[in-house]
């Protein structure tokens, strides 16, 4: 059976975090690569208000099949509070 490609994107407000945690996820074979986009403006609403920062965003290679355990490791160690 032939698996599916998946790409997730991940933000982080620290660069050097998201490339420790991006070169995690390749060694342990979590993810196939990662992109990083240094600076990226993010806009959200957070606590009711709408806010605007700096970010580093990962573009994360993946398949189908690992796409449970990414989830998993991004809810699990991710510093923000979602």
């Amino acid at each position: 059976m032939r698996t599916g490609l998946c790409v997730v994107t991940v933000t982080a407000a620290d660069a050097d975090w998201l490339r420790g945690f991006a070169g995690e996820l390749v060694r342990d074979e979590v993810i196939a690569c990662a992109n990083l986009v240094p600076a990226v403006t993010s806009i959200y609403r957070w606590a009711g208000a709408v806010e605007e920062g700096s970010e580093c965003l990962a573009i994360m290679h993946t398949t189908s099949e690992r796409l449970p355990e990414l989830r998993e490791r991004v809810a699990r160690d991710h510093p923000y509070a979602v």
